[in-house]
């Protein structure tokens, strides 16, 4: 399986981002970022592939997915219904998303 970067992006005045998707299915391919993610599944279930490893997952749950680490949702089509949507919320941040000063550690 083919593996992507993905940049998180964030505007100049914010620690972190929200992205809310809402769509016939999950569409992200086998990707990684230098950030930390946390995905809330509001409406799906399927698969989520991390690393090497392959997981079922549910509505309700919660995955965090930390810096290089490669993944990708593929969520079953009877889990959303004729004519519905997959739900997710994910919010993205880098490690040091509370300032430089809170991340260093002090001697």
């Amino acid at each position: 399986m083919r593996v992507s970067y993905r940049h998180i992006s964030t505007s100049e005045d914010a620690s972190f981002s929200i992205k809310e998707f809402c769509q016939p299915q999950f569409t992200n391919t086998f990707h990684f970022h230098r950030g930390y993610e946390v995905t809330l599944i509001v409406k799906s279930s399927g698969q989520v592939y991390v690393g090497d490893k392959m997981l079922n997952y549910h509505e309700g749950e919660v995955f965090m997915f930390g810096p290089g680490l490669v993944h990708c949702f593929s969520n079953n089509n009877l889990s959303v219904g004729k004519g519905g949507n997959v739900h997710a919320i994910v919010v993205q941040f880098d490690a040091d998303f509370m300032g430089k000063e809170f991340s260093t550690p002090r001697s």
